[in-house]
């Protein structure tokens, strides 16, 4: 199982400001994840990390 690339992506709202959303790119797979919009990058990227941990078959600790 390979990992899968995944990218953050920041978007303007009106009603929420700047927000920042993880993106999976494995289009191969048909994976197509989108994480949730989150209000700080730092926060995108962590869970970036642990979409990309769980396809490359890592365990996953979720508190």
């Amino acid at each position: 199982m390979s990992a899968h690339p995944i990218a953050v992506h920041a978007s303007a709202n009106p009603l929420f400001g700047r927000t920042f959303q993880p993106r999976c790119d494995y289009a191969m797979a048909g994976c197509g994840y989108r994480g949730p919009h989150v209000p700080t990058r730092v926060r995108a990227e962590a869970i970036a990390d642990e979409h990309t941990n769980r396809t490359a078959g890592l365990d996953v600790t979720v508190w």
